[in-house]
């Protein structure tokens, strides 16, 4: 008696699930900014001590990592928020198939810019907290929102940021002109190249036309004149 197989169990031949390119770009992206971050953070620590007048003689090698933690963690979400906005933006703007004008692209990101400083810019600030004075997070935010201060910087962030984005508008537009004057001036010289190289190959015909028409008269006229002189039928 013959034993029949057993059928296969469905999850048996199922292939097992895998992230979507947008997921890992996304995982990429946050696992790279966090890195960035952390390997970033304690120079600027050094800086946002140089720039408050204070020492760094009192810090310690652990103390260049204060309010690194915040930072890292929530880049990834940063990053997600600020493509997000700028994509969305730019579809509303722009819902065609062809390719985006520049200005759609500097309107896209200016939002992107503006959504994203009003999470980072409180953050910011509480990180700046932490780095100066060692304090934990949580104590920084309660400091700042006694002293109103969570926001403080996010009017210069606006007008930094609306400034670099004309500024940016603005080079790539001058770009453009000064490719499109390149152009133009590439194709004037081409034209009065093959002005000159025509009008050459014309004149060095005519020489050449000249030239013959000349060699035949002065050949012809001496022969006649050899003819003469020896009494033959001239040829002429």
């Amino acid at each position: 008696m013959t034993r029949r197989p057993l059928p296969a169990h469905p999850s048996s031949s199922a292939q097992p699930a895998t992230l979507s390119p947008s997921s890992l770009s996304f995982v990429a992206g946050a696992i790279s900014g966090a890195a960035g971050q952390a390997v970033g953070h304690p120079l600027d620590t050094l800086n946002i001590h140089a720039q408050a007048g204070r020492s760094t003689e009192h810090l310690r090698f652990w103390s260049l990592w204060r309010g690194a933690s915040v930072p890292v963690m929530t880049v990834g979400a940063i990053n997600s928020l600020a493509l997000g906005v700028f994509e969305n933006v730019r579809r509303a703007l722009w819902p065609h198939e062809s390719p985006t004008p520049l200005p759609v692209l500097a309107a896209a990101g200016t939002s992107c810019g503006l959504a994203v400083s009003v999470v980072t810019c409180p953050l910011s600030r509480v990180k700046i907290l932490q780095q100066l004075t060692g304090t934990r997070f949580f104590v920084g935010v309660q400091r700042c929102l006694e002293s109103r201060s969570l926001f403080r910087a996010y009017p210069t962030a606006v007008v930094s940021l609306l400034t670099l984005s004309l500024l940016t508008l603005s080079l790539l537009l001058l770009s453009l002109l000064l490719l499109i004057l390149l152009l133009l001036t590439l194709l004037t010289l081409a034209l009065l190249l093959r002005t000159l190289l025509s009008s050459t190959l014309t004149l060095t015909l005519t020489l050449t036309s000249y030239g013959r028409v000349r060699v035949g008269a002065t050949w012809c006229s001496t022969r006649c004149s050899s003819a003469h002189s020896s009494q033959m039928p001239s040829p002429c």
